[in-house]
């Protein structure tokens, strides 16, 4: 019996031992992903995204159905994020008001009496819908119209629409943070000198090189900012604003994934390369906007960048990243071509069943391990493209060092060895001293 308790006890002590011996590998990232899929094909750019044929196609086709049928209250907001799409802000505006009047004839006893809208709560659900939209079109608008802080009114109506939003209904995710970035663009933070970019989050003066799970977004009550980041990306406009891929970044490194957090500081890379800027008032640009993104730590009286993955991890990242980016370009240039082939015809998917019949969408090509056989590299998009990625798929490919490979096994090997021998010998002193029968 002794001995099976000191069997159980040499075992215990091996699996506290081993995870000591880890290291990144390229594992690591995919790790990360698990349950952050959205996420990462929002930071990645595979998002739905049609060409303007489509909305024109579907605005054509709702507009006529809402002249026969006025109280179909959800065809408005569809006409409305179709205009929104195509950059006609003041038309979707327009729409909204057009809404507005229906259901207040509606609550007046006009409309079917038969209306799925007659339920209280279906008709709040409408009236929310409405509010919100309304507060991310005037957003946009202001955005597209050049973020002028000489005229700031259509910031404070999309604030005060998603308050009274949150009226209706508490249920909030993405529309949360289309307050919370309302808020922050009235309040027109300055960048200051060696300092982070001013953010939406409140995360730039927090821990940012935690590894592994924590609790900081959810005591900071962020628990729910990486869905909701990412729902502003999936369904607005901010799919190319610079300061939400930030505000990712920030967000991932405190939450201890930071290979994730990387990769969304990638894509604000490649945005700023692309000619983006910051939201932010007095931002500056190009290679200086960038350095205003990267966390940093203050060592031996000098602010230096944190550092939280070597430099092999980073170019695992950075290549994953760009694979990962070339694909949701594939993947948006085939749907595209096959969608203008059925536009031509009159097709539209709204309508048409067997829409998608015959497509066939690129496949991602699997991340293999390094082997004897080098694939070769695919051509790296014309536009949007980091130089960070350019220059690593400019290198020969392969896996990482074997001298890197073998120091690990080394280490864990070493550590191992040394962890039994100290049980094995503990255990051998305990036998020793145990009193004879």
């Amino acid at each position: 019996m002794r001995s099976t308790n000191y069997a159980w006890l040499l075992v215990v002590l091996l699996m506290q031992a081993l995870p000591a011996c880890c290291v990144w590998d390229r594992d690591t990232l995919s790790s990360e992903a698990k349950g952050q899929d959205a996420v990462a094909d929002a930071i990645t750019g595979k998002i739905d995204r049609y060409p303007p044929k489509f909305y024109e196609m579907r605005l054509e086709r709702l507009r006529e159905l809402l002249r026969t049928t006025p109280f179909d209250l959800g065809l408005y907001d569809d006409c409305t994020a179709a205009l929104a799409r195509l950059g006609r802000f003041d038309e979707a505006l327009s729409t909204l008001d057009q809404k507005k009047d229906a259901m207040a004839r509606f609550q007046g006893g006009e409309g079917p009496k038969s209306s799925r809208y007659r339920d209280p709560r279906a008709f709040d659900e409408q009236l929310r819908r409405r509010l919100v939209n309304e507060a991310s079109i005037r957003l946009h608008r202001w955005i597209s119209s050049g973020a002028s802080r000489a005229n700031t009114e259509d910031l404070v109506q999309a604030r005060a629409q998603v308050i009274e939003a949150q009226k209706v209904s508490a249920l909030f995710s993405s529309e949360r943070y289309l307050q919370l970035v309302a808020e922050w663009l009235l309040a027109g933070a300055a960048p200051e000198k060696d300092s982070m970019l001013p953010e939406a989050l409140g995360l730039r003066f927090k821990n940012k090189t935690a590894r592994g799970p924590n609790e900081e977004l959810k005591e900071a009550g962020l628990a729910d900012c990486l869905d909701g980041l990412a729902g502003l990306i999936r369904s607005s406009e901010m799919w190319e604003c610079v300061d939400v891929y930030y505000w990712l970044s920030l967000a991932y490194a405190v939450d201890g994934k930071q290979s994730l957090s990387y990769m969304a500081r990638l894509r604000a890379f490649e945005l700023i390369d692309a000619g983006k800027g910051s939201l932010v008032p007095g931002a500056p640009v190009g290679q200086e906007l960038k350095q205003c993104i990267v966390p940093r730590i203050f060592e031996s009286g000098r602010r230096i960048e944190a550092k939280t993955l070597s430099d092999q991890a980073r170019a695992e990242i950075e290549e994953e990243f760009g694979r990962r980016r070339r694909f949701a370009q594939r993947l948006q240039e085939a749907r595209w071509e096959f969608m203008a082939s059925k536009f031509e015809f009159g097709s539209h998917p709204d309508v048409d069943t067997r829409f998608w019949s015959g497509y066939e969408p690129p496949s991602m090509l699997k991340y293999d391990l390094p082997s004897d056989v080098v694939v070769a590299p695919e051509a790296a998009p014309a536009v949007n493209t980091p130089t960070q990625i350019q220059e690593i798929k400019a290198a020969p490919t392969g896996g990482p060092p074997e001298d890197a490979l073998g120091r690990s096994t080394v280490v864990f090997v070493m550590v191992g060895a040394g962890t039994v021998l100290a049980v094995s010998l503990g255990l051998w002193v305990a036998m020793k001293r145990r009193p004879g029968p």
